[in-house]
């Protein structure tokens, strides 16, 4: 290494410490990547639930139309002639 306008550069001792900062740094890099590899096993384990989700929903959603339309067939059927009675509502002043 070159030396610097200061000194003789870096020494062998900071060199040490650096390379045991590095080293240091290196394993919490590692800790990490294990927590965030768990944390995306999580996620897709949640997306696969979501997905489920969105089935049901639409499956219920499906099932709600149908049910609308057998009311909308009931309604308008021609056999009915006859309204239903209407409930009037009282206002009490």
């Amino acid at each position: 290494m070159m030396p610097g306008p200061s000194g003789p550069g870096i020494t062998p001792r900071r060199a040490g410490l650096h390379a045991g900062h590095c080293a240091e740094k290196a394993g919490h890099c590692a800790e990490k990547a294990g927590h965030c590899a768990e944390k995306a096993g999580h996620c897709a384990e949640k997306a696969g639930h979501c997905a489920e989700k969105a089935g049901h929903r639409a499956e219920k959603a499906e099932r709600h139309a149908e049910k609308a339309e057998k009311g909308r067939a009931k309604r308008s059927a021609p056999h009915r002639e006859t309204p239903g009675i209407a409930v009037r509502k009282v206002v009490h002043n």
